[in-house]
């Protein structure tokens, strides 16, 4: 059994319907990412689990028990804001003492002992005394999860936690917020727009639009066997060639035929779009059978590896991931499928909006 389950979450704002029947399980210890666009409905799912909101319909269940209209006091949740909410007159201390004082504890001695221990699972130990001001976005960031920490939660939730934080910060404290959650071991459930933020931090990921859940898996799924148009475009960088689906392939215009996966069930002729990444391309010497010629209109250097952005004749663009000195703009070049990365998927043409709205992982 699950130990947090979501089961068909209904939620509208007026006539506007931000979730749809969501459902996904979270086992005891995980992290979940709800990853998706801005009115994706990943912010509203939170609310609902932390109980700021109540769904129209649906239920919330934590270890078999279902919270669903319970407040927010009684569910034991831990929850780090965006802001992170700190008091900045207060010492670090205080403000980890704060998170215990809001549910009643006053045995002081006690109150010490935890805030101790919660600074010490944030690698922030000896730090009671100092001032908020006084120390890094990134520490600050570990005092707000020690705060949630403190009174020991039965799940954490997070809210877009490392959006104020610069890049390489960012970066830095995403490996010192996961370290600190497997050392808890509690069931955690984060809300991000950013993909590089879920797969770093998620043991599972699950993908919202418009409040449809469209997949639920590893980075590793969704990046490598998207279960929807959607997600193929959303997670990752990619390409969408339109063609006809004819036996097992796409025929793309100009009849030349590309393998792929499909990934939903196409009828023989019908219109299909094979979406592929840009590692799973290569450059071909111009006139190469099979191959799509075009012209590389644009450099985009990344160190070890550069993404070359060519214009095929068929007016369409593909990006290709190859050496520095593979290609330069303006090149004449032809680009064909067979690199290292995933097998590129076929989706129906018209595939492009709702999804499974299904636990699919």
């Amino acid at each position: 059994m699950p130990f947090l389950e979501l089961d068909r979450l209904d939620k509208s704002f007026s006539s506007n319907r931000v979730l749809r029947e969501l459902s996904v399980a979270v086992e005891q210890g995980q992290i979940l990412a709800l990853l998706g666009p801005s009115g994706s409905g990943k912010t509203t799912a939170l609310r609902i689990i932390a109980g700021f909101e109540t769904p129209d319909a649906g239920h919330l269940r934590v270890g078999g028990e279902d919270v669903t209209t319970f407040p927010p006091a009684r569910r034991n949740f831990g929850m780090v804001f965006q802001h992170y909410a700190l008091f900045p007159h207060l010492t670090v201390g205080e403000n980890v003492a704060f998170g215990l004082e809001s549910r009643g504890k006053t045995d002081r001695a006690d109150i010490r002992r935890r805030v101790s221990e919660a600074l010490a699972l944030v690698d922030l130990p000896g730090f009671e005394g100092r001032r908020v001001g006084e120390i890094s976005g990134g520490q600050q960031q570990r005092v707000a999860l020690a705060r949630a920490l403190a009174p020991e939660p039965r799940v954490l939730l997070l809210d877009e936690p490392l959006s104020n934080l610069d890049p390489t910060l960012r970066e830095r404290t995403r490996r010192e917020l996961k370290a600190a959650i497997q050392r808890v071991g509690i069931t955690t459930v984060l809300v991000t727009h950013e993909q590089e933020e879920a797969f770093d931090l998620g043991d599972r990921v699950a993908v919202l639009q418009g409040g449809i859940l469209h997949q639920v898996g590893s980075p590793e799924d969704l990046y490598e066997r998207p279960a929807t148009r959607f997600v193929a475009g959303f997670v990752g960088r990619a390409a969408a060639l339109p063609g006809t689906f004819r036996g097992g392939q796409v025929v793309l215009d100009g009849g030349v035929s590309w393998p792929g996966v499909p990934a939903e069930e196409l009828a023989e002729g019908s219109p299909a779009e094979l979406v592929v990444r840009p590692e799973s391309l290569r450059f071909a010497s111009p006139g190469t059978a099979g191959a799509l010629p075009g012209k590389v209109a644009e450099r985009r250097y990344a160190g070890p590896v550069t993404y070359f952005v060519v214009a095929l004749e068929s007016g369409r663009e593909v990006e290709v991931m190859a050496a520095p000195d593979a290609a330069a703009p303006g090149d004449a070049v032809a680009v064909a499928p067979g690199g290292a990365g995933p097998k590129p998927r076929i989706f129906r043409a018209s595939s492009r909006g709702e999804g499974p709205s299904r636990d699919v992982g």
